[in-house]
Formats: structure tokens, C-alpha cells, sequence
């Protein structure tokens, strides 16, 4: 899509009406895919470790599949949102530059990030992890759950002795003594 996109601003003439300075540019810089595609992809993991690691302290905490599933959406969405808006912002200032490839990497990166953002890691990730339920965490074995598999939103407080599990290491970062 961001490939696709980037294309349809700098190889057609769409939006030469409302852009008539994309009128003299002829195509895509061929630098541009494999360096905007490797940072592309590094954000897209880091996003994707902050979102499965929450998901997985939750589960490992007791929490069902999809209890644990949006809890790690919604206590890490704002922030993974907020890092993706930060993040175009910033690549956003490619566009001061005389050069046309710091151009099309800024377009193709805000478009990837944005993408990345507001649409895999709020709708994709959690509709895969919803639909492979204990297949998640294979081969790894999680904990009994502690609480109705039909509550999908439970009110849960995240403090010291809340409830415990094997995740030692998780409970004693959280009270800060670790």
C-alpha cells in the first residue's frame, strides 16, 4: 500500500492538478524503496514487541486470551499512536530538503508509519491474535486463566499483588524494587 501510494503521487499525473510541481518528476528514485522498507520495518517490530510483550505480561498474569488481547491494545495503543504521530512528525522533515529522493523516502515513511500505526497494530495484529487464541503463545504454556472467558474488558489494576503468577520478574519491576 505505501509502495503503491508513493506511486500514484510521483509516477502519475493524478494530482498534478492540486500538486503541479509533480508535474517534472518522471518516477521513483531507486534508492528509495530499500531504505525507506528497512526502516519501515524496523519501527514495525519495535511497535510489534510493546504491543506483544504487554500482551503477553497480561496473559501471563492470569488474564484469558482475549481479556489479555485488549488489555495490551488499549493500555498500549495511545502510546504506540502517539510514537507513530511523533515519528511521521519527524520524517516529515524530509520535505525541507532540495532533493527529491528526501522527498519520496519522507512520503513513503509517513505513509508506512501511519499505516503501521492507526491500522496494523490496532486492527490487524489483535484480529490475527484474537483468531489464533493459545496458538499466540506456542510452545510456550501459559498460566490457568483467572477470570469468565466471555469478559473480554475486565477492570484491571495493574498493582503489586493484584494477582500473581510465575512472572516474578515482572511483579518485582513493577514495584520498583528489581
Amino acid at each position: 500500500v505505501t509502495f503503491g501510494f508513493t506511486v500514484l503521487v510521483y509516477q502519475t499525473p493524478l494530482l498534478h492538478a492540486a500538486f503541479p510541481w509533480l508535474a517534472k518528476y518522471n518516477g521513483l528514485c531507486y534508492e528509495v524503496i530499500p531504505m525507506a522498507a528497512c526502516v519501515a520495518v524496523a519501527l514495525g517490530i519495535d511497535y510489534d514487541i510493546f504491543l506483544i510483550s504487554r500482551v503477553a505480561e497480561f496473559r501471563m498474569l492470569g488474564l484469558s486470551d482475549s481479556a489479555s488481547i485488549s488489555q495490551g491494545v488499549a493500555r498500549t495503543g495511545g502510546i504506540i499512536s502517539g510514537a507513530g504521530v511523533i515519528m511521521s512528525v519527524a520524517f516529515s522533515g524530509l520535505f525541507f530538503s532540495d532533493k527529491l529522493m528526501h522527498h519520496q523516502i519522507a512520503l513513503t515513511l509517513i505513509v508506512s508509519v501511519l499505516l503501521d500505526t492507526f491500522v496494523v497494530r490496532t486492527l490487524l495484529v489483535p484480529s490475527l491474535m484474537f483468531v489464533a487464541k493459545g496458538w499466540n503463545w506456542w510452545p510456550r504454556v501459559m498460566p490457568e486463566c483467572e477470570d469468565p472467558p466471555g469478559d473480554l474488558m475486565v477492570d484491571f489494576e495493574l498493582t503489586p499483588g493484584a494477582r500473581r503468577s510465575s512472572t516474578a520478574s515482572f511483579d518485582s519491576d513493577w514495584n520498583g524494587s528489581g
